[in-house]
């Protein structure tokens, strides 16, 4: 596969995706803030995330996946400037085995320590 009609064309599609805010501290379900701040900016296809501590989530589906074989796209960007560990990357939570329900996920500065204020943070799922 060449290109993302192929991709598309063979049944890979986005099952679920959000866009949020992780600079704010926010309770478990994202729809009732814990602050005044916009902690959600858009999302499909997901019910709830936990924030464990900064930069550490659980994203748990609304409609679960058909098993655990899917795929994540992690981006993050900060909102502060003046930080040498401005590089943000995605991953998931090393020793939390994904599950068709949710996933636990980290967004990590470049040199491997926990983004506790990561201002957008976009996660993407693709699954056939």
């Amino acid at each position: 596969m060449s290109n993302a009609r192929d991709i598309a064309d063979a049944g890979h599609h986005i099952k679920a995706w959000v866009n949020f805010n992780g600079s704010v501290t926010f309770s478990p379900n994202p729809t009732t803030p814990a602050s005044s701040q916009n902690i959600i900016r858009a999302v499909y296809n997901f019910s709830s995330i936990q924030e464990h501590s900064g930069g550490d989530y659980t994203l748990t589906f609304e409609n679960a996946m058909d098993n655990r074989n899917y795929a994540v796209v992690f981006g993050a960007g900060r909102t502060q400037t003046g930080s040498v560990n401005s590089m943000t990357v995605g991953c998931l939570k090393e020793g939390y085995a994904p599950s068709a329900l949710s996933f636990r996920m980290t967004i990590n500065y470049q040199n491997g320590g926990l983004a506790t204020t990561t201002g957008d943070i976009s996660v993407a799922v693709f699954a056939t």
